[in-house]
């Protein structure tokens, strides 16, 4: 996955560093966004 990077924060990174910032995307990716996109689509209470 590529995204954006207007400041350059990617040379900034060592292998260690990207490794850790790439298993914390694809975790969000496969675990977090379905609950997210599930809570949102979730009726809302007025209470």
């Amino acid at each position: 996955m590529t995204s954006l990077d207007y400041y350059a924060i990617e040379d900034l990174l060592n292998d260690d560093e990207r490794a850790t910032r790439d298993r914390t995307r694809r975790f969000v990716l496969e675990e977090v966004m379905h609950e997210i996109v599930v809570w949102e689509r979730a009726p809302q209470s007025c209470n």
